[in-house]
Formats: C-alpha cells, structure tokens, sequence
C-alpha cells in the first residue's frame, strides 16, 4: 500500500498526545477558515477569529517552569520540509515574543515542537 503522507496533522495531534502524557494544558487555537460557508466565515471573524494565530497554546506552570516562572508557549508547527509562515503567522509570532513570560516558535517538524517545549521545562 502507498505510504500515508506525514503532514502537519500527524505531527499535531502526536504532540496533543505527548503533552496530555506530560499533564501540560494546552488547546488547538484552529483559525482556520478553508472550505467554510462565506455566512460561516463572516460570523467567525466577527466573533474574533484572526489568520496566523499559531496552531497550539501550552501552559508551562510556575512549578515545571525552567525560567522558574510560569509561561506560555505558541506553536506554529510546520512540515519538517516545505512549510512556510504566512506574513499573518510571523506578526503574531513577532508580537507574542514581546509579551513577558510568552514565548512562540515556528517549530519545523515534531522533533523541533518537542524541543521548544521540553527547554522551558525544569528538568528534574
């Protein structure tokens, strides 16, 4: 049988596994308005729906925190190879790393969002 193409997906919903693993909250901030009614569209956007939002929000708790502080991280997660930022994707990851205590990453991959994580993570 072919191969199943390894997309962004998979890698999310890995990442969505090993962070539940790890007693981490996190949620999906899915902005995405592809193949929705224009009526949908329009509603969504008036409620505050915005492109570029990063695709993942992780609290890191004061008492797992490796700068001893809580914070929250911002996934952008993309393909290892191929995946690009959209000029909405990279403000909000430039705006998000003003906020103090917040930090947010395109991460290339599974391997690079694993990463990012586990730094801000006290290691025991």
């Amino acid at each position: 049988p072919p191969k199943r193409k390894h997309d962004e997906q998979t890698d999310q919903v890995r990442l969505c596994k090993w962070l539940t693993t790890e007693g981490l909250m996190y949620c999906a901030l899915n902005t995405s308005l592809y193949g929705l009614s224009i009526g949908r569209i329009m509603k969504l956007k008036a409620m505050g729906v915005k492109a570029g939002m990063p695709d993942l929000m992780v609290l890191i708790p004061q008492h797992r925190s490796a700068a001893k502080q809580a914070v929250m991280l911002f996934v952008e997660l993309k393909t290892a190879k191929g995946g690009r930022l959209s000029k909405e994707q990279d403000t909000w990851i430039h705006a998000l790393n003003e906020i103090p205590f917040v930090l947010a990453m395109e991460c290339k991959g599974l391997g690079k969002a694993l990463e990012f994580i586990q730094n801000n993570l006290k290691h025991e």
